[in-house]
């Protein structure tokens, strides 16, 4: 995922003023099975969350060890009708692999888009094409000259940055979690499963916008119907939001930040949104307590916001593993987390298609706290003040 932003920025951006409101839910019980993750798996009904242990492994494995793999596994499995799937790439998941062409076997209908790029970088998506039919990977496509003059874009370096699988119209399986021996087994992601056909239906036509109709990037139309879905009998809230149509950084992370109260704090594989930078600043400024956790190699590209921040007191820490912190978390008030594949740059909101879920229910923010803390834990405090300098960052 080398391809990051350059040195581009936004020409457009909304105001600094924050409106936003959200739901209180009512606290409730939350079932933990303790056999599960790095520390445990948190099963709430329709809602199933995991993390990937970024300390486990010396170095990736091509296994189906952690929570985040054993989730999507038993889903290909046990699937009855069709598998849709956007992904990054494939490289040494043999096990999942093997499951879909176990499926594809069984009757199921299987349907895949991948980035272009992985083709070359992961070396086992050309297995895709190989043994399915139905796959295809994202292309530059034109844009319109006023968009170019409106909006910031580099089409041509555009990813298709996704990360989801719909299975059966009824299940969603999604995160930061690459289909890769590094990501499932080596570093540190976030994974969901949804049992829910609504949000089923929402990345369903997302996925058909890129497969059938070949609208990637911006030609992509902004879908309607997809916040504040019920699960869980109305105790879980979730809203869907996919780039760059949404401009989720701008209309729903920066209101977030502006209307937190008691704390904000963030796993980021990437973060160099400006104004986003400046929203937490102020954020911290007025009293909200603000930490950040963000990845070693990332910092050491150049683009990192670290020194500015940890000038205006946020407490930064950079993780110093061996493996990556690839997460795209955070947690807002201990009330509302946002999990998905979307980094805080403008690249992620503007350019590359992406999603996001924001999720307005406190058992799965604490849940998605206790890991920030536990990852927290993992680095020590002399990385809050210095830049960790060795580097074994080239396995994704």
């Amino acid at each position: 995922m080398k391809k990051i932003c350059f040195a581009f920025f936004l020409v457009l951006m909304t105001t600094l003023g924050c409106v936003y409101s959200f739901e209180n839910e009512k606290p409730r019980e939350f079932v933990p099975n303790y056999k599960y993750g790095y520390k445990k798996a948190y099963y709430i009904n329709d809602f199933n969350l995991s993390f990937t242990n970024p300390k486990k492994n010396y170095y990736p494995q091509n296994s189906c060890e952690s929570d985040n793999c054993k989730a999507l596994l038993k889903l290909i499995r046990t699937s009855e009708k069709n598998i849709d799937f956007a992904i990054y790439g494939l490289q040494e998941q043999d096990a999942i692999l093997n499951a879909l062409i176990s499926a594809q076997k069984r009757g199921v209908k299987i349907r895949g888009i991948v980035d272009k790029d992985e083709l070359n970088f992961y070396k086992d998506s050309h297995l895709l094409f190989k043994y399915f039919e139905d796959v295809k990977n994202d292309k530059y496509l034109p844009i319109a000259k006023q968009e170019q003059d409106d909006k910031f874009t580099r089409a041509k370096q555009a990813l298709m940055h996704d990360k989801f699988f719909v299975v059966d119209n009824k299940y969603v399986w999604t995160g930061s979690t690459n289909v890769s021996a590094a990501c499932m087994t080596f570093n540190a992601n976030t994974a969901v499963t949804i049992k829910s056909s609504e949000v089923a239906d929402i990345y369903t036509r997302e996925f058909e916008q890129m497969y059938l109709q070949d609208k990637f990037h911006n030609e992509k139309d902004l879908l309607d119907n997809t916040e504040k879905i019920s699960l869980n009998k109305g105790k879980t809230l979730v809203s869907i939001y996919f780039s760059p149509k949404a401009e989720v950084l701008t209309n729903q992370i920066r209101p977030l930040i502006c209307n937190s109260n008691k704390s904000i704090h963030i796993a980021m594989y990437y973060l160099t949104h400006k104004r986003i930078v400046d929203d937490l600043i102020d954020a911290k400024n007025r009293g909200v307590d603000v930490k950040i956790i963000l990845d070693g190699s990332f910092v050491r590209d150049g683009y990192a916001p670290h020194e500015k921040l940890r000038e205006a007191g946020v407490p930064v820490k950079i993780e110093n593993w061996r493996s990556k912190l690839h997460s795209k978390n955070a947690i807002f008030d201990g009330k509302i987390a946002t999990l998905g594949s979307t980094n805080w740059t403008s690249t992620a909101e503007l350019v590359n298609d992406e999603n996001m879920i924001i999720v307005y229910d406190e058992k799965v923010a604490k849940e998605v706290e206790r890991n920030f803390q536990r990852m927290w834990k993992l680095i020590p405090d002399e990385w809050l003040y210095k830049t960790p300098k060795y580097r074994n960052k080239l396995i994704k």
